[in-house]
């Protein structure tokens, strides 16, 4: 974690001093069209194959957003793959050739696809996406100008998975479990979930485990402490 804090910190003083001068554009243009990336740079998002068993690839959407007036014509923009902070090969991505922002839209979605290669089975590899201005849109703020997104085939531990996860529904985290939990429930995201929902597919883990003692990556038998 602290080091993806420095990294990002790294690329966004670095965004600031490339782009610099576009950012001053931006406060003086008047009657242009911008288009940015919905989350900030800070928000980079992580993307696990665990999640999407049995596929080769999927289309990943990725936001981007319009700042000025919709306009009654596609708009062509232009998103890029920024190779000094990527560490992606080609074999792991592709960019759609045609990049249209859609007549009447304030946000369209950018499909990137993520290929389910062997190696990401023991890495995790990064890729930089970086807004540049093109012919129809110029590039928005700084902070919105680039996405990061994570990609790999293992698991780690997800931001819902908090102590009151750990006390109330499934217990201490390890990757086994968490697979396990997947593969019971069918379930990935506890996110939003009420306390009924959450205790129900706890409940369906505990009770494969009754009938299907299993050890943890510790070489320990993985417990459920919901009542």
């Amino acid at each position: 974690m602290k080091y993806n804090i420095i990294f990002l910190t790294i690329i966004l003083f670095t965004l600031v001093a490339v782009t610099g001068c576009e950012e001053q554009k931006l406060e003086t243009y008047n009657g242009d069209n911008f288009v940015q990336f919905k989350k900030t740079i800070s928000d980079s998002t992580n993307v696990s194959f665990m999640f999407y068993p049995g596929k080769d690839y999927i289309e990943f959407p990725v936001i981007l957003e319009l700042v000025g007036v919709a306009s009654n014509k596609d708009m062509k923009y232009k998103v890029v793959v920024d190779n000094s902070y990527t560490t992606a090969s080609g074999t792991h991505y592709s960019l759609p050739a045609e990049q249209l922002f859609h007549a009447g839209r304030y946000s369209d979605t950018l499909f990137v696809r993520l290929n389910n290669t062997a190696d990401l089975k023991t890495k995790k590899i990064r890729l930089l996406l970086r807004v540049e201005s093109s012919s129809d849109l110029k590039m928005g703020k700084i902070e919105q100008s680039a996405a990061v997104i994570w990609i790999t085939n293992a698991l780690s531990k997800p931001a819902w998975w908090n102590s009151d996860i750990d006390s109330y529904y499934l217990g201490t985290y390890s990757d086994k479990k968490y697979e396990l939990f997947i593969k019971v429930t069918g379930i990935f995201d506890l996110t939003g979930l009420d306390a009924n929902l959450r205790r129900s597919y706890a409940l369906q883990l505990k009770q494969y485990l009754s009938e299907h003692p299993t050890l943890d990556d510790n070489n320990q038998y993985i417990e459920v402490p919901v009542l």
